[in-house]
């Protein structure tokens, strides 16, 4: 019996049971109408790299081409798959958008830095040509970041570096330039980095890669005093510097929390419970979008991942908590909506009233 075989007949068994029939219409639908994606995503073939679960796609939103190194051959340089997929994706589906997905600990950017790793592969060896000259900046920059003491590493500086003359090359492709000259196309240049799953981009003509906010506050409310404290809260939250939490709530404040099962009154009764908590479970809270609600209170949409803490993911869902303030101080918290999401099989409830 072919083991590995198995494992995927497995993960097709699983999708007809457990995923494709709570979106058969989505699907029904996609079959019977042309694809109109909005996006050509150009990433790496390395597996751990998914197009779609880093921007949350569904079905027929991002058309996906992958190659070792996430590059893109000058036209006419090496003519075949990538420049077929390029011109398709433009000239026919009318993309409006291409990104060029770099990643971090690619195997490809190693190869460029130790050429004797894939010499006994002459295609890999050959289709490395198309990042030569980004090899040549970053070892550059590498120079300046030696003398400057900035931290950086080779492999950083490549990484991008590559992002970027792949974006040079994808300009020279007729499609993508008359798009472009139209003002029918963009395009950015993204580094992955598969640890902490952030992104950064640089947009079309930036040099400089700038993290994608977490946060997305609605136009006009960047920067107020109230979404200072509250952002702190979380992120002092997920490092567990439970001290740097408590300072930026009220000594009465009056606390929902799913997992005590109802509310929790005072800031010390709030340190007792986070730091029992703490002991068997790892939850994390990351704010996705921070707004006014019609009531004039802070609301935050929170994806909230709870794992044991040996890592055992539990469950996740996205809630909305609404806070109130007073003083600079966080006086209450609520909970408004909860929705768990697929996979997870712990509910992390809303407190009894």
């Amino acid at each position: 019996m072919d083991v590995v075989l198995e494992q995927l007949k497995n993960g097709v068994r699983r999708f007809r049971k457990e995923v494709y029939p709570k979106h058969a219409a989505m699907y029904a639908q996609a079959a019977n109408e042309l694809q109109r994606p909005h996006t050509l995503f150009i990433a790496c073939a390395d597996s751990r790299v998914d197009p779609n679960e880093i921007t949350s796609s569904g079905v027929g939103d991002v058309f996906v081409t992958r190659n070792i190194g996430n590059m893109v051959p000058a036209y006419g340089e090496m003519l075949g798959g990538v420049s077929a997929v390029v011109e398709f994706a433009v000239s026919f589906l009318g993309v409006r958008h291409i990104v060029v997905c770099g990643h971090s600990d690619c195997g490809a950017m190693k190869a460029l830095l130790d050429p004797a790793a894939v010499a006994s592969m002459p295609t890999v060896t050959s289709w490395m040509k198309n990042a030569h000259a980004a090899l040549a900046v970053a070892d550059k920059l590498y120079e300046r970041d030696l003398e400057e003491g900035t931290g950086r590493t080779r492999i950083e500086e490549l990484t991008e570096q590559n992002v970027l003359l792949q974006l040079q090359h994808l300009k020279t492709h007729p499609s993508v330039a008359g798009a472009m000259a139209l003002g029918e196309l963009t395009v950015s240049g993204w580094v992955y980095d598969i640890g902490s799953g952030s992104v950064r981009i640089a947009e079309d003509g930036q040099r400089e890669f700038t993290p994608v906010e977490t946060i997305q506050l609605e136009e006009g409310e960047g920067g107020s005093l109230e979404h200072e404290v509250i952002l702190a809260a979380y992120r002092n939250f997920n490092a567990r510097k439970i001290d740097e939490v408590l300072v930026l709530v009220h000594e009465n404040v009056d606390w929902s929390n799913g997992l005590a099962g109802g509310r929790i009154k005072g800031r010390e009764a709030l340190r007792k419970i986070w730091l029992l908590q703490w002991t068997s479970l790892d939850p994390t809270s990351e704010p996705i979008r921070i707004y006014k609600d019609e009531e004039g209170r802070t609301v935050v949409l929170v994806h909230q991942i709870l794992r044991e803490r040996g890592g055992l993911l539990l469950g996740e869902q996205q809630i909305e908590e609404v806070f109130t303030l007073r003083d600079g101080l966080i006086v209450r918290m609520d909970f408004r909506r909860v929705t768990q999401q697929e996979g997870g099989n712990v509910d992390i409830a809303p407190p009894r009233a």
